[in-house]
């Protein structure tokens, strides 16, 4: 019993043999195109990976950010995900870097701004957003974390998918709460232009719009705003400007109709 590990450790250790065994099964297909058949693109976070198809990247983004996740959720982590996040960023650093190589491969696919999206482009980096955000919240290298924001909200304008610019600013409030608190690099908040975006969530914070309109935060917008980058930012406390995030997958119809 001596070396018995944790019911919790146990759970643990079998989920990373499951995902190590997925990986060991993805044969030559499955690889990076060597320089012979591409041409090498240079970004921040070092030369871009490219792959056959669309799909196979984006199917190694999300497995490296499932190998962050599954770092931060290691049972001697603390349960506080953003502490977490901090304590495993050396650990998780050469995924988070990947992560970045791979989206960047398929930026490499876009035409400039305003050209016609290609449907798959479109859609293989809709699914990267997730995995940009796991490993964006630990990018440290101001170029790093330029080209994270400049591109995901490339994303949702290319896309019209909003929660993208969501997943920008989001990396955007912890690198500065993270600053500021010490524990990385300075970083200021780059707020949107209100008129061409009046969404608070993307264009800016809840104290720029109560001071246009000349008064303070009300208790309920303060407590709003420190429960966004706690643990208990999914609970719905806010009807006004939570209510996108699960009525189209929890609701009914007549959950959809204003009160009369």
């Amino acid at each position: 019993m001596g070396g018995q590990q944790p019911p919790p450790v146990e759970e643990w250790e079998s989920i990373r043999a499951a995902l190590t065994h997925y990986a060991s099964h993805l044969g030559p297909a499955f690889a990076p195109l060597s320089d012979e058949y591409t041409t090498p693109i240079p970004t921040p976070f070092g030369p871009a990976l490219q792959y056959r198809s669309f799909d196979i990247a984006v199917l190694w983004a999300q497995y490296h950010m499932l190998e962050i996740i599954l770092a931060r959720s290691h049972p001697s982590m603390p349960p506080a995900a953003m502490m977490a996040a901090g304590i495993g960023a050396q650990s998780t650093k050469r995924w988070a870097t990947d992560i970045g190589r791979i989206v960047a491969g398929i930026f490499s696919g876009l035409g400039p701004s305003g050209s016609p999206l290609n449907p798959s482009i479109g859609a293989a980096l809709i699914e990267c957003v997730m995995p940009l955000f796991f490993a964006g919240i630990q990018y440290a290298d101001a170029a790093q974390r330029d080209w994270l924001v400049f591109n995901v909200k490339d994303i949702e304008a290319r896309t019209g998918w909003a929660s993208a610019g969501l997943v920008a600013n989001g990396c955007q409030k912890v690198w500065e709460k993270a600053g500021l608190a010490g524990r990385a690099p300075p970083y200021h908040y780059r707020r949107e232009d209100p008129d061409k975006n009046p969404d608070e969530r993307i264009s800016g914070r809840k104290e720029e719009r109560a001071a246009s309109e000349g008064r303070s935060l009300t208790k309920e917008e303060e407590e709003a705003g420190k429960a966004e980058l706690s643990d208990r930012r999914y609970i719905w406390t806010n009807p006004g400007t939570r209510v996108h995030w699960a009525m189209g997958i929890l609701s009914e119809e007549t959950d959809l109709i204003p009160p009369q």
